[in-house]
C-alpha cells in the first residue's frame, strides 16, 4: 500500500533547507538564492563569451 505524507514546514526551516539563504518563489515555487546565483553565472558567462566571440569575429 502506498501512501504520501505532506508535512507542513516552517519559513525558518525552509530557509535552513535552502543553505540559510532566503528562498524565492517564482509562479508558486520555492527556489533558493543558491540556484538563482548559479543560473544568472551561466547566463552571465554565456554573455562574455559571446561578446569575446563577437570581438574577435570582427577584428580587422
Amino acid at each position: 500500500m502506498n501512501t504520501t505524507k505532506f508535512q507542513k514546514i516552517s519559513v525558518t526551516e525552509l530557509e535552513t533547507i535552502n543553505g540559510g539563504l532566503g528562498p524565492i518563489i517564482i509562479g508558486g515555487v520555492v527556489v533558493g538564492w543558491k540556484l538563482i546565483g548559479g543560473v544568472t553565472a551561466l547566463v552571465g558567462g554565456g554573455f562574455l563569451v559571446g561578446a569575446a566571440a563577437g570581438y574577435y569575429a570582427n577584428r580587422p
